[in-house]
This record gives structure tokens, sequence and C-alpha cells, in this order.
């Protein structure tokens, strides 16, 4: 009895593990995604204040 409930209980400290993983991956594809969108919005951001700078000087 006692090798089956320690097989059972690897088998869902596994799947608990697997879980843990799969989740940290996504975070760090989040992580990412919101890392490239800020260099994004920067980006956006000075190209908006040179046209302005440039419908000024004109």
């Amino acid at each position: 009895m006692e090798s089956l409930r320690a097989e059972e209980t690897g088998e869902k400290l596994g799947e608990y593990k697997g879980k843990i993983n799969k989740n940290e991956g996504k975070m760090e594809e989040i992580e990412r995604n919101q890392q490239e969108r800020r260099k994004d919005g920067r980006n956006r951001k000075v190209d908006i204040h040179a046209k302005l700078i440039k419908s000024k000087n004109t």
C-alpha cells in the first residue's frame, strides 16, 4: 500500500511541477511581450515628438 501511495504522490508532484514550469514559460513570454511593447511605445513617442518639432519649424 505504501509503495502505491508513493507512486501516486510522485505522479501528482510531477504533474504539478509540469504545470509550474508551463506557467513560468508563459510568464517569461508575457514579460518579453511587455518589454517589446515598451520599446515600441518609446519609439512611437519619439517619432511623434520629432513630427511635432518638424511641424513647428515649418
